[in-house]
């Protein structure tokens, strides 16, 4: 706001760039969130893991995805879309009265990167009622991770977990939760 309390226009830096704090994840906070920059790219650098609340999901689409981070939605779901054409474009010419001829794949874009210290998980947990974890909010049962991209690129021991889990009741009978899917 300027000295009158009207509002100023956006710096450069606050239009291009957009930091989320992982704590909107944490108790109360968002289980689910949509970043879409379909013309830009989206990054989750080092040492920012995510983890939604159960069930939770979380859904980024961009030119160009990295991440560099552990992110989980136990039992929830991950969707990556990296996008080689643009959706504008795209939507563009598949309006037109003359069809345009298919475009060529754009070097640069549609890349989706999952670096060395990242990792996706929407593996089941495990609550074990003997020990005061509560198995009936608990989802022992995998959820589902999807990748879209020109061009997937995922590092030597990064890990893309969608394991089934366990609840073990007070009587300690067991409740083997099922795989989710890739």
């Amino acid at each position: 706001l300027d000295q009158d309390g009207t509002a100023l226009p956006l710096r450069a830096e606050r239009k291009s760039e957009l930091l989320v704090s992982p704590a909107l994840f944490e108790s109360r906070g968002f289980g689910s969130l949509l970043v879409e920059n379909t013309d830009g790219d989206i990054t989750i650098p080092n040492n920012t893991p995510l983890e939604t609340s159960l069930g939770g999901s979380i859904v980024l689409r961009a030119a160009n995805i990295s991440i560099n981070s552990k992110i989980s939605a136990p039992g929830g779901s991950l969707d990556f879309s990296a996008f080689n054409i643009s959706p504008f474009e795209a939507a563009r010419g598949q309006s037109a009265t003359i069809k345009p001829p298919t475009p060529l794949p754009n070097p640069g874009r549609g890349v989706f990167t999952l670096g060395p210290a990242g990792g996706l998980s929407t593996a089941g947990l495990l609550a074990d009622a003997r020990s005061g974890v509560f198995p009936d909010t608990a989802i022992a049962d995998g959820g589902s991770i999807s990748i879209n991209a020109y061009t997937a690129r995922l590092s030597p021991g990064t890990l893309v977990d969608v394991s089934g889990g366990l609840r073990i009741a007070l009587n300690e009978s067991m409740d083997f939760g099922s795989a989710g899917s890739i």
